[in-house]
């Protein structure tokens, strides 16, 4: 049962530092093309 948590916890925080990691990058991006 601890196991399924772990593995939920590790999928979650994989997940959401793609997304922060992805959004970042499209920002920058953004923000250059309007320079």
């Amino acid at each position: 049962m601890g196991v399924i948590i772990f593995w939920s916890v590790v999928c979650l925080v994989i997940v959401l530092g793609l997304t922060f990691w992805i959004t970042k990058k499209a920002y920058s991006r953004k923000w250059d093309e309007e320079e």
